[in-house]
């Protein structure tokens, strides 16, 4: 049960980059392909990724998503070639958007890719 004696203040910035850490450890690790001599790092980051999302901190990804103007994220670069009617998709997230308690903590930052794609091509059939 947590009190108020439980309870330990951390600053804004702090908590930033535990999260952005802790999703970047995250991101690595489902990319290793030698599963069998990583499981202790994989527990333990699973284990900070669960407590911060405990806390209500979420993660937002937005990979293979069609861009929008709209969107909290910072455009790091733009690749593909520039035709009419190609369309502007995250072709990887650099840093995630990240909300605490459904409160924008910072912008994410992406890489678009100028594409010609049919309805199917993005993620979750989104257009």
């Amino acid at each position: 049960m947590n009190t108020e004696k439980d309870s330990i203040l951390l600053s804004k910035d702090t908590v930033i980059t535990l999260a952005l850490e802790t999703w970047r450890l995250w991101q690595m690790m489902k990319k290793v392909k030698d599963k069998a001599s990583s499981v202790g790092l994989r527990y333990s980051v699973r284990k900070m990724k669960n407590a911060l999302e405990a806390q209500g901190c979420s993660f937002i990804d937005i990979t293979g998503q069609i861009y929008d103007e709209g969107m909290a994220v910072d455009v790091i670069d733009i690749e593909g070639e520039n035709k009419d009617n190609a369309v502007r998709l995250v072709k990887e997230m650099m840093t995630p958007i990240i909300l605490f308690k459904n409160k924008l903590l910072i912008y994410g930052q992406v890489i678009l890719e100028r594409k010609i794609v049919s309805i199917d091509t993005t993620k979750e059939g989104k257009r």
